[in-house]
């Protein structure tokens, strides 16, 4: 142990001493730490190559007697911590905290890490032990490491911090019916932030407004950071919410959560804090789409074959509905001499035509899929009887009469349609059902055919 002392003092002597730290002396470095450390902590210092703790300052007294922590090597440590202070449920987390392998990973990655762990010692006024290891910034051989005892309250000020830091770029309290304010959290020097401190927070919000948030949503930024209008929403839900968008010094648009909280209603004291959510709306915006595209037909924007036949199944699990409506298969007779004859971007074009005339001919609670080449699929709700949905019909019929051609040569493009009655069918049902109406409806004179009506 001898050893370890002279390689430690050794290693200590021999460090370059920061140019700004010139002529202070040992006693002011150790009144400074004693500055930092309060009677409830210690700070020692750890030295990699003999694995050793030696205090710096503090006293771990706790009325644990016969526990000395002046030199020490980690499996020493956490053995007078976990017999001296520590409850047996955090012996565990605090053994694998001051483990060398983990001591060697913070220095390494230079990361400051804490913990926390509950304390059963016998006369201690403290509930929890933080320990807080601190990478050398001059070596990556030295580390630092803060014990401090702490009761309950003290241990939430971090989780309450941690979590305005993690869902705030800024946070303030309010007291709306005087318009005090002050700054929680946050750098006042950060474009957009409120001043740290106010008497008027209407005012202080008007000017923001007016800096930060583009002209054409400054009256909706307006109503909605009202105090008036703050308090009716915290009325009816005790926190108030949303997204705006806020120019940046750079003029660039960000899109930042507002939100409100409820303090003490009775005072009017309210929590407000502001996230930036850009990126995430970005994300949010990438989702959405990818999950429309995922259910889109590219060509001509209706849905796709797995869009359709989600939403029939969704519409399909409603029996009142579904049972007085009808599943519609269609296609486009000749479409393969279209392409042949005009080649393929007068056969999209057709394409898109056709979908663009049967939406325009349906209600908007029916909806159209492609199924793919010149397929189509209809699915009409809670049509009022046959008499109409053969008015619908013969409306599509007319509808799909699609000229084409070029200048030299016309066509006419006409459609089949095949129709399957819901009742309490499956959609497999249905599907072949219309799949054989279809079939026959190209040899009627009226273009379609309703499966059951078929001779």
């Amino acid at each position: 142990m001898s050893h370890d002392l002279e390689r430690c003092e050794q290693d200590r002597s021999t460090q370059t001493q920061p140019e700004h730290w010139a002529g202070y002396s040992e006693l002011e470095v150790y009144d400074l730490l004693s500055s930092l450390v309060h009677e409830k902590a210690a700070i020692f210092a750890y030295h990699a190559d003999s694995d050793c703790f030696r205090m710096l300052k503090g006293e771990l007294r706790a009325d644990a007697p016969g526990v000395s922590f002046a030199q020490l090597t980690s499996f020493e440590l956490v053995d007078r911590l976990c017999s001296g202070y520590i409850a047996r449920m955090g012996w565990k987390r605090v053994s694998e905290f001051l483990s060398q392998e983990h001591i060697a990973l913070c220095m390494e990655h230079g990361a400051r890490q804490s913990i926390s762990v509950p304390l059963d010692a016998d006369g201690c006024d403290r509930d929890w032990m933080k320990l807080t290891l601190f990478p050398s910034s001059l070596s990556q051989q030295k580390a630092f490491l803060m014990v401090e005892l702490m009761d309950r309250r003290e241990r939430l000020y971090p989780i309450f911090e941690f979590f305005i830091r993690n869902t705030s770029a800024c946070a303030y309290v309010i007291e709306l019916e005087t318009g005090w304010f002050f700054q929680l959290m946050g750098d006042e020097k950060t474009y957009g932030c409120l001043s740290q401190e106010g008497g008027d927070y209407w005012q202080e919000t008007l000017r923001y407004i007016e800096r930060c948030v583009p002209e054409a949503e400054r009256q909706v930024a307006l109503r909605r950071m009202n105090p008036e209008h703050i308090l009716h929403k915290l009325q009816e839900n005790p926190e108030y919410s949303f997204v705006m968008n806020e120019l940046g010094e750079d003029g660039e648009t960000r899109a930042m959560q507002v939100t409100y909280r409820a303090l003490d209603m009775e005072r009017g004291f309210v929590l407000l804090r502001r996230k930036d959510v850009t990126d995430a709306r970005l994300k949010e915006q990438m989702l959405e789409q990818a999950q429309h595209e995922s259910v889109t037909d590219p060509l001509t924007q209706v849905n796709n074959r797995r869009g359709s036949e989600s939403k029939i199944q969704e519409a399909l699990l409603n029996p009142e509905g579904s049972r007085e409506s009808a599943l519609v298969l269609l296609d486009l007779d000749s479409f393969k001499d279209v392409n042949d004859r005009f080649g393929h971007p007068e056969g999209d074009r057709v394409l898109q035509e056709a979908a663009r005339r049967l939406q325009g001919c349906l209600r908007s609670e029916d909806f159209v899929g492609r199924l793919g080449g010149d397929e189509f699929i209809v699915f009409l709700q809670n049509i009022a009887g046959l008499d109409n949905l053969h008015v619908v019909l013969e409306r599509v019929i007319r509808a799909l009469r699609i000229d084409c051609g070029n200048e030299s040569e016309r066509a006419v493009v006409t459609a089949s349609v095949g129709v399957a009655l819901c009742g309490d069918k499956t959609y497999e049902e249905l599907y072949r059902e219309a799949d054989r109406a279809l079939y026959q409806a190209k040899t009627t004179k009226d273009g379609y055919s309703i499966y059951g009506e078929i001779a």
